[in-house]
């Protein structure tokens, strides 16, 4: 893993960050979803190692990997690919909204990097079982997080974005809903 501190941001992150309001205009953007202590987890990575940063990860099988790398066959790494072409060659933003399963929306980062790490054991099933389960993984600049805990998580955000919260990352392409959630978005970065 890069950590931040050992890098320094290059000119296009820059003017993502300072142009917030039309980062959001010009991103895509996608829902992850995942268990609350997978969420916890990556969150608490944020505030111990790399401040205002997270991980998020995804499986993929040998397969999975194939498809990926080559011809896509499987829904999962036709998404991945979207998301990795869009900000490879597009230049694009690509911001990632946090699901917690039973909770609802919590957050929402800026991918920032990519990697494939079939070495290092991060989130704690993998270090109880000593595998790597979730070898894909992207870093992303938290643009806006809120606690998450018995009250739930941002109704507005969960209710529209109900349709995309099925496993893995689910990539929002209905205008109605993506122009909604924009306008949500963007409250809620002026928020924190």
């Amino acid at each position: 893993m890069v950590f931040v501190n050992s890098t320094k941001p290059s000119r296009l992150l820059r003017h993502w960050l300072q142009n917030i309001d039309e980062t959001v205009d010009e991103a895509e953007l996608w829902v992850s979803s995942g268990k609350p202590e997978h969420w916890q987890w990556s969150l608490k990575y944020s505030e111990y190692v790399e401040n205002g940063y997270t991980y998020w990860g995804t499986r993929l099988n040998i397969s999975s990997l194939r498809d990926f790398c080559g011809e896509i066959k499987n829904v999962h790494a036709a998404s991945l690919n979207k998301m990795l072409e869009e900000l490879m060659h597009g230049k694009k933003p690509q911001i990632v909204l946090f699901y917690v399963s039973e909770t609802g929306i919590v957050g929402a980062g800026l991918v920032t990097s990519f990697e494939f790490d079939f070495s290092n054991l991060f989130w704690p099933e993998e270090k109880s079982s000593g595998d790597v389960e979730f070898p894909f993984r992207f870093k992303m600049k938290i643009l806006w997080l809120s606690p998450f805990d018995e009250k739930g998580g941002d109704e507005e955000l969960t209710r529209l974005l109900k349709n995309y919260v099925r496993s893995s990352l689910q990539h929002v392409k209905d205008e109605k809903v993506v122009k909604k959630v924009k306008r949500l978005l963007k409250e809620r970065i002026k928020e924190v």
